[in-house]
């Protein structure tokens, strides 16, 4: 964290961010504090186009990060909140703790309209190196051989 942002940030609550795509790459997270691998209970994992979460039985792995507030702003962007993405409030668990953290979900309209769609070798190697960072198995991508480049498998 910039230390502009700890003295605007002094005595704030720290704000966590569950990532499970592209966002687990620390090279896109530079601004961001590494927590660790993280677990997303009742959420399952597919691609449409991009990576996606949905309300389910299963359970996500991903990274958690602390992030300032000017940075939560910068993912809304990225993100395409609250259109493409929308963010929510969610029980992560990391290092055997319970944390509150934001995750953003595709909206029903993106998820239908990408549906089918082929996430890009370049997007499919940001997920790669953040799980790799985090220690995270890649299995959670490669189920999902389906929905992948052929080039990738």
């Amino acid at each position: 964290m910039r230390a502009d942002n700890f003295l605007t940030e002094a005595g704030q609550p720290p704000i966590y961010y569950f990532a499970y795509g592209m966002l687990t790459d620390p090279e896109i997270m530079q601004s961001a504090e590494f927590i660790g691998a993280a677990k997303l209970p009742n959420f399952s994992f597919e691609f449409c186009g991009y990576a996606n979460v949905y309300a389910n039985q299963d359970s996500v792995v991903g990274v958690l990060w602390n992030v300032s507030r000017e940075f939560l702003s910068d993912l809304d962007r990225t993100e395409g909140y609250p259109h493409m993405y929308d963010r929510k409030t969610v029980p992560v668990m990391s290092n055997g703790r319970r944390y509150e953290a934001f995750v953003y979900t595709m909206t029903p309209e993106t998820r239908d309209r990408l549906w089918g769609a082929v996430p890009s070798q370049r997007y499919l190697q940001r997920l790669v190196n953040g799980y790799d960072h985090a220690g995270l198995p890649l299995t959670q991508i490669k189920v999902h051989r389906s929905e992948l480049p052929k080039i990738w498998l």
